[in-house]
């Protein structure tokens, strides 16, 4: 074992023994997160509720969506070849280069056999035979391996050597594509004889594609990827092999025991993408690890990745980034280590000829926007992405945040960062410090999470299944259900508690006053939930203060906004809806017409994205009978926030030839006021150049009488109707 792969496997000995099971980002119930089918949103979110019998004291009238879903990791799509392996990663999916592992995994072994005889020697090199006699004790000479003679000794010795592949059952890996944070050092399907499969959370899918130079034994394959027994229809497994047919590879999907359909879906579209196909392999460079893929792209012949994870594999691994370029004949790597010493650190790769270069490196967390200052004149913004800082945690590096960030230039310039003001570019300027909660066991082994706020004693306990029992001043007032990436606001003299379930990725929450989040109104404190293996998550609690509207910030770009306390009555101005996906965030509030309104109060792309719909219409049984009443919404330049309205308990499939993984939200009544107690709503945030096809149901999935198509274009939609036994296909 050479000294690379011995770090190695102290680096996996060290990890294994502390695990930090990683929580998967929920599913996209109302309104934040994964773009999903839209039609099992509000039922399982309905299901929850009553389940639970939560109180309407606990988490309000249900027209505020107190329970608020995962956020994915924020990443767009990506679209990459990783070791000669396309890839496309849906927005808001993991994709984790494997590929470094490959490299130093042993995949062959070689046996020796030899055969010698030789005779003994006097110290002087004589032999003992030709002097007839012992001149002192007798020194051994072996006869050399390649058969040669020795002084002493007889050419009669030979070496046979022959080498065999070693036949891991789930080879070596390559990618792995997922809907939660996988470790990086760890696979779904194990790696080698060093470490078994990582964990899967209930809702996570995964696909894992690896290199076997021996022939695929697909039982054996299977078993050692836990979770591919639940995939009870489709594709679980497909072979395919490089353009010499000298190596084959192997895709297998793998989930949870309550994955998403639609996620599995995803996953086996990707896994009969590999149908039949040759590669052609690339070796990896060296100087690197493995590391999540954060960006990718083309630009002519080169196409290029940006990942963040292990800069070196030594017995103190490094972090950083890594900047990959792939052409026909290589693949090249430029790391550059997280700062730690100054606000940003760059690196450049020529993408050759006068394709100019790719500039990159990682920032503090105080930074907020960085242009880069050409040598010829003008500058060319980066674009800034969170540092995924589960790396830290996984790995036991020391804790980094900030930015990881990349411009693609004519030329490398001077990178300049600015700290202050809001950018269309960047998160928030500087995120709190997240605060400690304290936790007890009580008499009765309950694990207890306490705080005081506003002069009251409060406790949340924790019970099985992702139960809390809210108590305060030592009196039981509600209890809620909550599983990772749920959320509730609960009432108390002088303030409101917002509680939410996060799972272990998400580092900070609190609440600014403003959408560009420079103004901090408080920051949350968490604590580790106890140990549940239905909810490995963080418990949040932020303490609220009087009444008051403003924005929820986490890890990623966009906020989403909120409002307390949870008031039943409805008044001009108050928010009433709320959700973000990693392109847009919007709200909806009451009007002093007595109608709602939506906004997109913030965007990746920049103010092109904002704006906002008056007034829509309400649905009506006599007016929409088993139709929609309804499409409207913001069309910016980048994405269309489309509002599409209709009758009570309303959901909706969303198809797209696009993009597969497409979805939107679907929310119960959007008010208790009069005709719009019958009014459901959905919202799509459709890419301009996109086409969505949006199937309305009701919620016992009957489907209403039309099927709608929309097309964004910038500023505007286009818009067609077909009935829904003849609509046209995605």
């Amino acid at each position: 074992m050479n000294d690379l792969e011995h770090d190695l496997r102290e680096l996996f000995e060290q990890r294994a023994s502390n695990v930090d099971v990683p929580g998967l980002a929920p599913k996209a119930v109302l309104h934040r997160g994964r773009r999903r089918q839209v039609g099992t949103v509000v039922t399982g979110v309905l299901a929850c509720l009553v389940a639970a019998g939560v109180a309407a004291a606990a988490i309000g009238d249900a027209r505020h969506r107190a329970v608020i879903p995962g956020r994915g990791n924020g990443l767009p799509e990506r679209t990459t070849s990783i070791g000669g392996v396309p890839v496309t990663a849906p927005a808001g999916w993991t994709l984790v280069d494997d590929l470094p592992l490959a490299a130093i995994l042993a995949t062959t072994s070689e046996s020796c056999s030899f055969s010698g005889s030789g005779t003994p020697v006097e110290g002087n090199g004589s032999s003992s035979e030709a002097n007839g006699s012992s001149a002192g004790e007798a020194v051994p000479s072996a006869t050399p391996v390649n058969g040669g003679a020795s002084e002493g000794g007889t050419p009669e010795s030979g070496q046979t050597c022959t080498t065999d592949n070693i036949g891991y059952p789930q080879g070596v890996p390559i990618l792995q594509l997922a809907n939660f944070e996988v470790p990086l050092t760890e696979t779904v399907c194990g790696l080698a004889d060093q470490q078994p499969a990582a964990t899967m959370p209930p809702d996570g899918v995964a696909v894992y594609v690896g290199a076997f130079p021996g022939a695929v034994n697909s039982q054996p394959l299977l078993d050692a990827c836990p979770g591919s027994e639940s995939i009870t229809g489709g594709d679980v497994l497909m072979t395919f092999a490089d353009a010499g047919v000298q190596t084959a590879y192997a895709g297998v999907v793998v989930a949870g025991t309550s994955a998403n359909p639609t996620d599995v879906a995803v996953a086996q579209t990707y896994l009969d993408s590999l149908d039949g196909l040759r590669i052609h392999p690339t070796s990896p460079p060296s100087g690197s690890g493995p590391g999540y893929v954060m960006a990718a792209g083309t630009s002519g012949d080169t196409s290029w990745r940006l990942e963040a994870g292990l800069t070196s594999l030594t017995r103190t691994p490094s972090v950083g980034a890594s900047m990959f370029t792939t052409t026909a004949s290589s693949t090249d790597v430029r790391t550059v280590d997280f700062t730690t010493d100054q606000r940003v650190n760059d690196d450049a790769i020529d993408l050759g000829g006068d394709a100019g270069v790719i500039q990159f490196g990682t920032a503090s967390t105080d930074v907020t926007g960085i242009h880069i200052a050409l040598p010829s004149g003008g500058t060319i913004p980066a674009t800034l992405v969170s540092w995924p800082t589960e790396i830290a945690s996984d790995l036991d590096v020391p804790s980094q945040e900030g930015w990881i960030w990349y411009a693609e230039a004519p030329e490398r310039g001077t990178a300049q960062a600015r700290s202050a003001g809001p950018s269309s570019e960047a998160s928030p300027p500087r995120r709190p410090e997240p605060g400690a909660l304290q936790t007890f066991t009580d008499g009765d082994g309950v694990y207890t999470i306490a705080g005081n706020d506003f002069g009251h004693d409060w406790f949340f306990q924790q019970h099985n299944g992702g139960e809390f029992r809210f108590f305060l001043d030592g009196k039981e007032q509600s209890s809620v259900l909550l599983r990772s990436g749920g959320e509730t606001q609960i009432d108390i003299p002088g303030g409101t508690l917002g509680f939410a379930v996060e799972p272990p990725t998400v580092k900070h929450l609190y609440v600014t006053s403003d959408a560009a989040g420079t103004d901090v109104v408080v920051s949350g404190a968490w604590v580790r939930s106890a140990n549940d293996p239905e909810l490995a998550a963080h418990i949040w609690v932020v303490a609220l203060p009087g009444s008051g509207t403003g924005y929820e910030w986490q890890d990623g770009p966009l906020p989403i906004a909120i409002a307390w306390p949870t008031d039943p009555t409805q008044s001009p101005g108050d928010l009433i809806s709320a959700g973000a996906t990693p392109a847009v965030s919007w709200k909806e509030v009451w009007s002093d017409r007595g109608c709602p309104t939506l906004e997109v109060v913030a965007s990746v792309s920049g103010d092109g994205d904002l704006g906002t719909a008056d007034c829509p219409v309400p649905w009506d049984p006599q007016g929409y009978p088993n139709r929609i009443s309804y499409i409207g919404g913001v069309y910016g330049q980048a994405h269309a926030t489309v509002w599409m309205l209709g009758p009570a308990g309303m959901a909706a499939d969303a198809t797209s030839k696009d993009d597969p993984t497409v979805g939107g939200f679907c929310g119960g009544s959007i008010s208790n006021e009069g005709a719009w107690a019958q009014t459901s709503e959905c919202i799509f945030v459709i890419p301009v150049g996109q086409t969505y096809v949006i199937h309305p149901t009701l919620q016992d999935g009957t489907p209403l009488e039309k099927t709608i198509t929309i097309t964004a274009r910038p500023g505007g939609v286009d818009t067609s109707e077909a009935g829904a036994a003849d609509s046209p296909a995605p």
